[in-house]
């Protein structure tokens, strides 16, 4: 930075000439050289705009149970348990890929917990304990048209036998992601729930 002294002809100078900028700062007139300011609408800023965006609107869509399970996720951290959701998620849906929309709060998945698409319209999921807890799950379509997220439908106490559960009536042909969130006991009922387990699948 360097300074300007005037004489009796030019006693006064400001913004761009040239390559240069000239102000005056703390009553001392200066002169820098001009930086030019990189856009603010460059593809990397929209894609985490975007993300952010979206990863905005799933946890404002999300039941209170499952929000409520991100406290224990911001014990002795000055944050918020949406600031951590958000965190946690924004990279994942910039990359294309399912984040994690629970925080275990003392219920756990199965190990051996898979899911894929199996028929038509139709996602299995399969685990080899049989004494699995109650699972529930989370499931958003990406719109082919926007690549955007659709709204989260949620599919509370799975009906499974031993090994296997399955949603079905799906769109074929469409891609989803697929949350699926554990819990002591039916979803209305429980206090406890596991992390999530986020899969993306193309339903056959």
């Amino acid at each position: 930075m360097g300074k300007i002294h005037f004489d009796p002809i030019v006693n006064n100078m400001s913004r761009k000439l040239g390559n240069f900028v000239y102000s005056s700062w703390k009553g001392i007139n200066v002169v820098k050289r001009y930086s030019k300011h990189s856009a603010s609408n460059s593809q990397k800023q929209i894609e985490v705009r975007n993300a952010f965006t979206e990863a905005s609107a799933l946890w404002k869509a999300l039941p209170q149970k499952i929000k409520s399970s991100w406290i224990k996720s911001v014990y002795g951290i000055a944050m918020t348990e949406r600031n951590m959701f958000i965190k946690k998620n924004c990279i994942p849906i910039r990359n294309g890929n399912p984040g994690q929309i629970s925080f275990a709060n003392g219920a756990v998945l199965p190990q051996s917990i898979n899911a894929a698409s199996a028929d038509a319209g139709t996602i299995k999921i399969t685990y080899s304990e049989t004494a699995a807890p109650h699972l529930n799950a989370v499931l958003i379509k990406i719109n082919q048209e926007t690549n955007k997220l659709d709204s989260p439908q949620f599919i509370y106490d799975l009906s499974a036998n031993s090994t296997e559960a399955e949603i079905k009536n799906l769109e074929s042909n469409q891609t989803y992601y697929l949350y699926i969130i554990a819990a002591e006991t039916t979803f209305d009922k429980c206090e406890q729930i596991s992390e999530s387990a986020g899969y993306k699948i193309k339903v056959s």
